[in-house]
């Protein structure tokens, strides 16, 4: 039982950790983005407001970026749940975000901005379920005996 409570607080610190290293990097790509797309005068002014849009979006989504693969592959699948694991990476991606796209796409031609967000949703959309399993302690297998 000592084993699975030092594994609980394992997890909690691996997750608080990322998630204020991911806050940390995003903000720091956030601020380098007018930096990094200076190196690259040789594009259009158009594409560069793009790729700072993009880059921008993308740097308020790292947190959950780096939580999702700590919570479903850190603590999930070292936990032994696996199947758990699995599901969360591929219910939310097969039955909502990929459907999402092609609707946006096809039915209301939405822009690429919006079609990006719905992606990067697929990490928020992971996260809840992940932290609800893990916050339960149903992920705690003992994987050794």
């Amino acid at each position: 039982q000592n084993m699975f409570d030092k594994a609980r607080r394992y997890a909690y610190r691996f997750i608080i950790t990322g998630l204020i290293a991911g806050i940390v990097l995003g903000a720091v790509l956030f601020f380098i983005s007018n930096p990094i797309l200076s190196l690259f005068d040789d594009i259009s002014q158009s594409a560069q407001n793009y790729a700072r849009l993009y880059i921008m979006m993308f740097s308020a989504f790292l947190f959950l970026r780096g939580s999702c693969a700590i919570t479903t592959v850190g603590v999930l699948r070292s936990g032994g749940d696996t199947r758990t694991a699995m599901l969360i990476d591929i219910v939310p991606l097969y039955l909502i975000v990929l459907p999402a796209i092609f609707i946006a796409t096809l039915v209301f031609k939405a822009p690429p901005w919006v079609l990006f967000l719905i992606a990067m949703s697929y990490d928020l959309i992971r996260f809840i379920p992940s932290l609800a399993r893990i916050f339960g302690n149903k992920w705690m297998k003992n994987v050794v005996d």
